[in-house]
């Protein structure tokens, strides 16, 4: 939601938190959906597009890797 209200700082915030979970909990299945969230969310108004592509693909490979599937 935050993304799409144009607050890409709470966003990134919310994602940190989700991310502190997941290794707190040590539940990795929902990091399917955070990773692509992720890496969307770097794709931003003046943020190079290599950036999030990069992202992307680094995620992928971990999902693979994870056999997650994304």
């Amino acid at each position: 939601m935050w993304p799409a209200a144009d607050l890409p700082d709470r966003a990134e915030a919310a994602l940190d938190r989700a991310e502190r979970a997941l290794e707190a909990h040590r539940r990795r299945y929902a990091e399917g959906l955070l990773l692509p969230l992720r890496a969307r969310l770097l794709h931003t108004p003046g943020e190079p597009a290599d950036v999030a592509r990069a992202a992307a693909e680094k995620d992928r490979d971990r999902s693979g890797e994870r056999r997650s599937h994304l």
